[in-house]
């Protein structure tokens, strides 16, 4: 185990049912290192033994697999899944059915805060620096801005005798013709 519930609690209402949820405060229960990777650079985060994380609201919202950690002030509930080596930074919110993984990095600063939502599946090495709502999947991205995610959509044609896809993702599209 890296980590176990405290008996600190806190009650959050959530804005989606309206439901009063009850969160409880992990601590570490080793040292560890949180590694992130993007645009090349590699970081860690150093979690010592004792620390005190931020609040989930059971054990389903926090893997005890790999380094993934929720640190202080960040909330996970729900059906929110944090694992791999994903790191939930402070004041960073994931609830609803989201979920962060591989070496995600979402981080609760400047204008917008980051809170992830809805159906959405961050993974890779993205950076989350806003709000994410929706159904879809985020994959080595840098989001910098609120922004609503959409199950990609395809579409098949045949142009001169040769076949295109096209998936729509919403904020891109990806076309590729195949002999």
């Amino acid at each position: 185990m890296k980590y176990e519930l405290t008996d600190e609690t806190r009650k959050i209402k959530s804005k989606k049912t309206g439901r009063l949820i009850t969160l409880r405060r992990i601590r570490a229960t080793k040292d560890f290192f949180v590694y992130t990777f993007y645009d090349g650079i590699i970081s860690a985060v150093k979690i010592h033994k004792g620390q005190l994380g931020g609040w989930i609201e059971s054990e389903s919202n926090l893997s005890q697999e790999g380094r993934a950690w929720v640190d202080e002030n960040a909330i996970a509930f729900d059906k929110a899944v944090v694992r791999g080596d994903a790191w939930l930074g402070p004041g960073s919110v994931i609830g609803d059915s989201a979920s962060i993984t591989d070496s995600v990095k979402v981080i609760s600063q400047g204008k917008y805060p980051a809170d992830i939502g809805g159906n959405v599946r961050v993974s890779g090495n993205s950076r989350i620096h806003a709000s994410l709502r929706g159904e879809g999947e985020v994959w080595n991205q840098k989001v910098l801005e609120p922004r609503e995610i959409k199950r990609p959509s395809l579409t098949e044609k045949i142009i001169n005798g040769a076949r295109m896809i096209e998936v729509d993702y919403g904020h891109r599209k990806l076309t590729k013709f195949i002999n």
